[in-house]
């Protein structure tokens, strides 16, 4: 007679595995209808006085932006750059990129695998993409992640999900996403001070991140088809 318990328990493993997309999609609804007006202020009032607290805190929004995907990163960085110093703030802020990417990546790699190879076996033209990762994952996912086509969450879920190597993943992905960050950071210190040195530097790194994009876009035409 045939055991059928190991083949239940397969069954019920490939279930679990859907269970953080679907925790996902349930967060991502929630915030979807109830934050719409979410606000610097409205961060401002969630965080402690407390430094160590108040980063605890902001690194946390970050985790639930990472699963929400809806709540956008240049409130978290400015709403960084108020409660602390620009320094410590730039700190906190790269901290929270480092989870904000993270757990999408995780969440892709444990469930959204056997989508992925389902879709490959089906559309073989997905394979091209697969393709191009594994000439040069550091490159592809820098250019995904600095082009921004796909919003950084759920690229982070499908990166996960093309079993991308973790550490070419985050090094790259902090790599191309700092630039903004520190940009972002130092406006929103400097926001009352337009005229001052930060100020002037942060739209300098805006303005050389949109030319250094536009240059990544036009030389690697093939990942972007």
């Amino acid at each position: 007679m045939v055991d059928l318990k190991p083949m239940k328990k397969t069954k019920l493993l490939e279930k679990l595995r859907y269970l953080p997309l679907i925790f996902m999609g349930i967060f991502f609804v929630y915030f979807a209808f109830n934050f719409r007006e979410l606000s610097v202020n409205d961060i401002l009032n969630y965080t402690p006085s407390n430094y160590f607290l108040a980063g605890v805190i902001m690194v946390s929004f970050f985790a639930i932006k990472s699963i929400s995907v809806v709540i956008p990163l240049t409130l978290l960085y400015i709403s960084s750059s108020i409660i602390f110093s620009w320094y410590w703030a730039i700190i906190v802020n790269l901290i929270g990129l480092f989870v904000s990417m993270t757990i999408p990546y995780y969440i892709g790699k444990f469930s959204g695998k056997d989508v992925v190879d389902k879709l490959m076996s089906k559309y073989p033209k997905i394979n091209k993409v697969n393709d191009i990762k594994v000439k040069n994952q550091w490159a592809f996912v820098f250019i995904v992640k600095i082009l921004g086509f796909i919003p950084n969450d759920v690229s982070s879920i499908v990166l996960g999900s093309l079993n991308t190597d973790y550490k070419a993943f985050i090094i790259s992905s902090v790599l191309a996403k700092t630039p903004m960050m520190l940009a972002k950071t130092l406006i929103g210190a400097n926001i009352n001070q337009p005229g001052s040195k930060g100020f002037k530097v942060a739209i300098l790194i805006s303005i050389l991140v949109f030319i250094f994009t536009v240059v990544i876009y036009w030389k690697n035409k093939d990942i972007n088809k």
